[in-house]
């Protein structure tokens, strides 16, 4: 394990970043004997508790894997509130690597450990060649809630010297590691899963072609990616990637211009229905004044639901320019 003074010596290799130049990486302050300090970011992932199982069953392509968090990003001076039992996805306020003659591992801090607060990394052993914020799971074991503030040092990272240079640091050749550029976020098991999936079906042994539907997900938001999981048992017998990749945006903005027009049709329905429930319920003849209004009130509601539920995909447009991305990329 390296001690403080090689710690020193070798700071540079590290790259560690701060995500704020206010609150930058001190040496002086975070190296210790054996260990660097890191400190806990404000950014937090709180899980949604869909109450819905999930199977890890490569037919369902990694779609119920997805999409199980709340992101949350705290202002300065800010908390978050941790029930008893509960648990919360965080990550490391400092983003750094590990040189390929380097592996790393992360302990708790003792005093957090005392008050009865859990602080594990998602895999405490960090490969050569890694870099990113790395994730981190805290969980209050007390019956007690507890406040979690960010910019505090919550756990420490020691380093080990391999007997000789990883010959296949991470990440591997085929461009198959999760994790590189980590920004410390829920599970990627997606990945893994779509690639099984995939597998079994007639892009089985289509490599290429199974990375790059993959790296078209990996674009997506949380929303567009389940909904883009789910799509794939019925797409997966189109004959390219190219072809899935693009039969998926098209359906996708057929189904959201329907959503339009759905609106359209029923703003005004709805409208003529509660302007009729009101002339029958209050003996008064509103006349056309009162079904305007009512188509109005219904036509809001309607449209700032559909325009809820859509905002949350990635648009017509953007996924278009990540297809781009992604396609040159696989040429």
């Amino acid at each position: 394990m390296l001690s403080d003074v090689e710690i020193i010596r070798r700071i540079s290799e590290f790259n560690f970043v701060s995500e704020n130049e206010t609150r930058p990486f001190n040496p002086d302050l975070q190296v210790n004997p054996a260990s660097i300090d890191l400190r806990l970011s404000n950014t937090f992932w709180r899980p949604k508790y869909s109450g819905q199982p999930i199977s890890f069953k490569s037919e369902a392509f990694g779609s119920d894997t997805v999409d199980q968090f709340e992101r949350i990003t705290l202002k300065e001076h800010d908390f978050i509130t941790l029930k008893p039992s509960q648990f919360i996805l965080c990550r490391t306020y400092e983003r750094f690597s590990i040189p390929n003659n380097l592996s790393g591992r992360l302990h708790s801090k003792s005093s957090y450990s005392r008050m009865g607060i859990d602080v594990a990394s998602t895999g405490d052993f960090i490969n050569p060649g890694w870099r990113g914020h790395m994730p981190l799971i805290v969980r209050n074991l007390t019956k007690t809630e507890m406040q979690l503030r960010p910019f505090t040092s919550i756990v420490q990272l020691c380093l080990e010297p391999l007997s000789s240079e990883a010959q296949n640091p991470y990440p591997d050749q085929n461009d198959r590691s999760k994790y590189i550029d980590d920004e410390g976020g829920p599970s990627e098991m997606w990945q893994t899963l779509c690639r099984e999936g995939l597998n079994e079906t007639s892009f089985s042994g289509q490599n290429d072609d199974i990375e790059t539907i993959i790296n078209f997900g990996r674009k997506l938001n949380a929303t567009s990616l389940q909904n883009y999981l789910k799509s794939l048992p019925k797409l997966s017998d189109q004959e390219t990637a190219s072809d899935v990749v693009k039969t998926y945006i098209s359906n996708t903005n057929r189904s959201k211009i329907s959503y339009q027009l759905w609106t359209l049709v029923l703003g005004p329905l709805g409208g003529y229905a509660l302007g009729s429930f009101l002339d029958s319920i209050t003996k008064l003849d509103t006349g056309r004044f009162g079904y305007v209004v009512a188509t109005i009130v219904i036509g809001v509601i309607v449209f700032s639901i559909v325009h809820r539920l859509t905002s949350k995909f990635n648009s017509h447009e953007e996924m278009n320019s990540f297809w781009k991305k992604v396609g040159a990329d696989s040429m």
